[in-house]
């Protein structure tokens, strides 16, 4: 069976082709592209597809009904729409972090990092945590359920004065003062200027990229 894969974000959709294993993928800007149907096109086009009867496509927000409105892009993905468009005989809109949770059982020795002490426990639960546009979150429980989330969105709760005044700012800057506000890109470049404010450095207004 040959699929369209397609991971959707804020900032990028990345699409490939898996035919036995997984292809190179193909990257686009989100916002070059008024409609997901007019990126899939394109990267159809680029992948030299053959005929393509099922796509899977993994979408940064909340998977409950159709359309499926992006969190951070202005994009609605309709499984009917894209099957009209490029007669696809299935398609599947699943969360992009449960996905990534599904991921986690799978990994090897070799993938990880440790941080911290104490010993791995493979029954116990585990979570997946992405920062990027925005902050994607999503559980694993053994042996084999993943939970979809929207833990991004959680509240911060400050513990000392210094963070009172982050989150001050942050409230101050955006409405509301949430994980996905301080852990993403955005978050970031943020986080930069209030720390500066904080500290009365004067500093240029920088982007996630520069700040990184």
């Amino acid at each position: 069976m040959v699929a369209l894969l397609a991971d959707i974000g804020g900032t990028n959709a990345r699409f490939a082709l898996l035919d036995g294993e997984a292809g190179a993928p193909v990257v686009l800007p989100v916002a070059d592209f008024a409609t997901v149907e007019d990126a899939v096109a394109e990267a159809l086009a680029r992948l030299a597809a053959p005929r393509i009867r099922t796509a899977v496509l993994a979408l940064a927000g909340p998977v409950l009904r159709e359309p499926v409105r992006l969190t951070n892009a202005p994009w609605d993905v309709s499984s009917a729409a894209l099957t009209r468009r490029f007669g696809f005989d299935r398609v599947r809109l699943v969360n992009d972090f449960l996905v990534q949770a599904h991921a986690l059982p799978h990994l090897r020795e070799a993938d990880l990092v440790r941080i911290g002490g104490g010993r791995p426990d493979p029954t116990a639960p585990m979570v997946v945590l992405g920062p990027g546009t925005g902050l994607g979150v999503a559980g694993f429980l053994p042996p084999d359920r993943a939970i979809p989330t929207e833990g991004g969105h959680i509240g911060l709760a400050p513990e000392d004065a210094r963070e009172d005044a982050v989150v001050r700012a942050l409230r101050a800057r955006c409405g509301r003062a949430g994980a996905e506000e301080a852990l993403s890109g955005r978050g970031l470049a943020m986080l930069h200027a209030i720390l500066a404010e904080l500290r009365g450095a004067e500093v240029p207004p920088r982007d996630a990229a520069e700040v990184a």
